[in-house]
Formats: C-alpha cells, structure tokens, sequence
C-alpha cells in the first residue's frame, strides 16, 4: 500500500543558513504531470529531525 503524509520541513531548518553547504537546481516536479516549476534545493549534510517532527 501507499501512504500519503503532509510535512512542513520550514521549522525544522535552521533561521541562519549562511553556515550551511548546498546545493541549488531548477527541476521538474516527480509527479505527473512532470511541471518544471521547482527550484530544488540539496544540502550537503544531513539536518536532524525526530520522530516527532
């Protein structure tokens, strides 16, 4: 089966980002219909989150 979960990731990043290395790159949604209207952003650590979160 398939599960759908909504998730906000906005709290979990940090306020200040100039300390942090990544990654910016205009993409396409993984969905159909495919839009090209993102602007993915990949950072090069991992940010922690709980299980709560």
């Amino acid at each position: 089966g398939e599960t759908n979960i909504a998730m906000n990731f906005a709290h979990t990043m940090p306020e200040d980002w100039s300390s942090l290395e990544y990654y910016r790159y205009l993409g396409s949604l993984t969905t159909p219909t495919c839009d090209e209207a993102v602007v993915w952003t990949v950072f090069e650590n991992r940010i922690p989150i709980s299980t709560a979160q």
